[in-house]
């Protein structure tokens, strides 16, 4: 029978730890500033609305243009159609965000608001029928959702030039925080597993 050695690691670290010792600095300056970029954006986040928008709508005009394109390199397949269809209505869509980003920051908004009621109903309705392990937590989860949905949807058009910006920035902090506490999790398992190793040695 064959023995199968166990994966040896940094100082008897987890394997996770052994991959990303090498590179917590970088992990944890990548945190600070993606916490620092999220801090700024909460600031300005009209601005952040705006340029996200614009991101996006030159998305869906590249999307658009690599779809016309791909049609009609191949002529004869039967989704042609389709693929000029959608390349046109994504063209369309991007040149109209261009063109109009707070108009379209309005839609996105009313969209993002629609989703938060339908998915918070959603959300307390399978809770309240499974009745699983926390689902009270679900509950709880849900009415939070379909609040933020009611208060953006009753704040709409006015609602539109923060709300997006807003929840982009706060998805940097917690993302930076994120990345810090790994970063800092790694040091202190590294700094363990050293001493440990002098102790014994």
């Amino acid at each position: 029978m064959a023995n199968v050695e166990p994966r040896t690691t940094l100082g008897g670290v987890g394997p996770g730890v052994h991959e990303l010792a090498p590179h917590w600095g970088l992990l944890l300056a990548l945190g600070v500033i993606e916490l620092l970029l999220g801090v700024i954006g909460l600031g300005v986040a009209g601005l952040v609305t705006l340029a996200s928008v614009i991101f996006f709508a030159w998305l869906l005009l590249l999307s658009g243009i690599m779809h016309l394109v791909r049609a009609f390199r191949t002529r004869g397949w039967e989704g042609v159609g389709l693929h000029i269809l959608i390349g046109i209505l994504q063209g369309a869509v991007g040149a109209l965000l261009l063109l109009r980003p707070v108009a379209g920051a309005a839609s996105l908004t009313l969209l993002l608001a629609a989703l938060f009621l339908v998915s918070g109903l959603f959300r307390i309705v399978f809770a309240l029928s499974v009745r699983i392990d926390g689902w009270g937590w679900q509950v709880l989860a849900g009415l939070v959702t379909f609040v933020l949905g009611l208060l953006i949807s009753a704040g709409w058009p006015a609602s539109s030039f923060w709300v997006i910006g807003t929840f982009i920035s706060i998805d940097l902090i917690f993302g930076g925080w994120s990345f810090i506490m790994i970063a800092l999790a790694v040091k202190s398992a590294l700094a363990g597993a050293a001493g440990r190793a002098s102790t014994t040695g």
